[in-house]
């Protein structure tokens, strides 16, 4: 890490030019800068076709918890691979199923309520999502749901009718039903309204926000659907009244709230939930992304008396899928979340974060292009801005242009793509960080100059 590289690669190139005639010309972005496509992956380190070592801070879209090939989850795979790879899920499943059930509700409804929790399986986020969608209709008999702008919660085309980012909806606007309805998601950065003197306590955006919601709330709308921080939306850290605001407002009118912690849980904020870091329970939770590390594994889970508000199957389940349960997956996930149970202390994840934090709060104090580090635990964000505060896009596609070269990965979230985002496995030490951070300030300087 450190030292320029050519990048991408020989073989990369090449890759890119054969990928680009056979796949879909809208899914992978391929141009001189890139991709760089990967050969291999161990702890905080992914190796390219090329051979250029990177430092991944990006985990793999916050996949990698525990870095990439963690041994025990590693053992665990091949361990499945010599009994059973594949099971008819909502006909005959097996008993890492149950085994992945049974945790799941242990670290949620049991933990949180002492009650049991209800698990719907599923392959991705946007699974997550429609489950929940879907048990809130059957619970409350109504199909309209309030969310918000910014938030992220899938492509799928039910999913996509509650996503927040109108890049990905728009394209698509008469292909999927109208249910929902959209707030802004509060910000104490991007409001507009609240002086920079004042601070959470003075200011009445909370009151505000509450009337909002209230006027928006009628007979029509069965839950409201949100996420602890937003990841996509550009690293978006809510003020400490809006959780527990939405707890109260969903609680008096009897709707259900429903955490999209598919980014945000496991660890990924410190706590094992960001709903935790405001002491609220939601009804239902949907995890996904770091549930396995790695394996295409996701989870809603609901209080019991809710999720039993789905009809019993009598032989054909309404809901379902080829692979649904499978125990590859299963094992994985049981593996990774037994060990970050067991591993979290140790990581010092919020101890790093801070640490972070700290690194880029200086920096920003030497850079007007940078703007607002903020986050929790390891899941962290800063802004790119250009002379006049204005988002700058450009300036942050240049920053990771050339992070990538000297060997880090690092995405841009945001509507204006101009976020920078540090989502890093949760293994990353303190002098990685450092590494990066002093990397970062000799890039900007670069790219600062240029743009001059």
């Amino acid at each position: 890490m450190g030292k320029e590289k050519n990048i991408p690669g020989k073989k990369s190139r090449i890759l890119s030019e054969e990928l680009s005639s056979y796949e879909c010309h809208n899914i992978t972005a391929i141009s001189s800068n890139g991709p760089i496509f990967w050969q291999q992956a161990k702890g905080v380190h992914v190796w390219d076709v090329d051979g250029n070592k990177y430092l991944d801070l990006s985990g793999g879209f916050g996949v990698a918890a525990l870095g990439y090939r963690h041994p025990k989850i590693y053992r665990s795979v091949i361990k499945q691979l010599d009994t059973l790879w594949h099971v008819m899920g909502d006909v005959y499943p097996s008993k890492e199923k149950v085994e992945l059930c049974r945790l799941l509700s242990q670290i949620t409804f049991e933990k949180w309520e002492n009650q049991r929790g209800k698990v719907i399986l599923g392959c991705t986020g946007s699974d997550a999502i429609e489950a929940a969608l879907k048990t809130a209709f059957f619970h409350t008999k109504k199909n309209k749901f309030i969310t918000f702008y910014g938030g992220y919660h899938g492509l799928s085309l039910g999913a996509l009718a509650v996503n927040g980012l109108e890049d990905f909806r728009k394209p698509l606007e008469g292909l999927y039903a109208p249910i929902a309805s959209f707030l802004p998601y509060p910000s104490c950065f991007y409001c507009i309204d609240k002086s920079q003197s004042l601070t959470q306590k003075d200011c009445l955006c909370e009151p505000l926000f509450e009337e909002k919601l209230e006027k928006m709330i009628h007979e029509g709308y069965g839950a409201i659907l949100f996420e602890p921080l937003q990841g996509r939306g550009g690293v978006v850290e809510p003020p400490d009244w809006f959780l527990p605001l939405l707890r109260r407002v969903s609680t008096k009118h009897n709707i259900l709230l429903i955490a999209d912690e598919i980014f945000t849980g496991l660890y990924r904020t410190g706590k094992r939930f960001g709903c935790d870091v405001a002491g609220i329970i939601p009804d239902i939770i949907c995890l996904g992304k770091s549930m396995a590390g790695a394996f295409p594994i996701s989870a809603c889970i609901g209080r019991g008396n809710v999720m039993d508000s789905w009809p019993k199957n009598d032989g054909e389940a309404i809901h379902t899928s080829t692979f649904l349960g499978n125990p590859i997956g299963c094992r994985m996930a049981i593996e990774q979340i037994k060990e970050l149970e067991k591993k979290h202390e140790q990581l010092s994840i919020e101890e790093k974060g801070e640490y972070f934090l700290s690194l880029l709060n200086n920096l920003s104090k030497r850079y007007s292009c940078l703007k607002n580090p903020r986050g929790r635990g390891l899941f962290l964000g800063v802004d790119i801005v250009d002379e006049k505060g204005c988002p700058a896009p450009e300036i942050a596609a240049k920053i990771v242009i050339k992070m990538l070269q000297k060997g880090i990965i690092v995405l841009t979230e945001g509507p204006c793509r101009n976020v920078l985002s540090f989502t890093p496995p949760l293994i990353i030490s303190f002098k990685q960080i450092a590494s990066v951070v002093r990397i970062l300030e000799q890039i900007i300087k670069i790219v600062l100059k240029e743009t001059k």
